[in-house]
């Protein structure tokens, strides 16, 4: 028979092993938790400075439009203009012929 020295011992022994056991799972959860905290830090950082480049791109993008647009824009009151100033004898020959012919 096992002496009951001995059964305490090996049961300290083993509450030993279990509390530096529990220790060390303590102390690698908590470097693991900051390395995460660290890569979110860096997903979120480079998560914003994709979007300020993207929201810059889509703002110059935009402006280009815009002045696409304008110029486009002038181009075809330009046509109008053009437009209107050839129809306008045509126009008036209408006018008089119906006033002319209405009288």
């Amino acid at each position: 028979m096992i002496p009951l020295k001995e059964i305490k011992q090996a049961e300290t022994d083993a509450v030993h092993a279990i509390e530096n056991a529990k220790k060390e799972a303590e102390t690698t959860i908590k470097k693991a938790h900051q390395i995460a905290e660290k890569e979110k830090e860096k997903i979120i950082a480079e998560a914003r400075k994709q979007g300020k480049i993207l929201a810059t791109q889509a703002t110059e993008d935009a402006k280009k439009d815009i002045q696409q647009i304008k110029k486009d824009g002038k181009a075809t009151i330009g046509e109008l203009k053009k437009t209107v100033q050839e129809k306008i004898p045509a126009a008036v020959d209408y006018i008089i012929d119906s006033v002319q012919g209405g009288t």
